[in-house]
């Protein structure tokens, strides 16, 4: 069980690149359709400068490391009893294929329920 100590804990940041083709991919297994998360040219007619990213797909790229769970090992947490309750994920922007994105993880509370 975690305590509270643990709170504001950081991790090595890393980061990924936005590619096109990801993108698509993405937005097909998903089931969107619409022209800015498919189609290039249908992205810059509504406006965007690129290919749009879904907002759930910059979890894909956060994921994208050797071990996405080393940082549960680090704390003695035992994989098999964890279950995934809940996540945010803040957007100060749209993600473009071309992006770079730089996730800098980190323990913002302690939730025992």
């Amino acid at each position: 069980m975690l305590d509270e100590s643990l709170i504001g804990r950081s991790f090595p940041p890393h980061s990924a690149d936005v590619e096109a083709g990801r993108l698509r991919l993405f937005a097909k297994a998903i089931g969107e359709t619409r022209p800015e998360y498919c189609d290039e040219a249908g992205a810059r007619s509504a406006g965007h400068r690129s290919l749009l990213a879904p907002p759930t797909f910059a979890t894909c790229l956060y994921m994208d490391v050797p071990d996405p769970f080393a940082w549960l090992l680090d704390l003695s947490i035992d994989l098999a009893r964890v279950l995934h309750g809940a996540q945010e994920i803040r957007h100060f922007a749209p993600v473009y294929a071309g992006d770079r994105l730089t996730f800098s993880p980190r323990i913002a509370d302690v939730v025992h329920k």
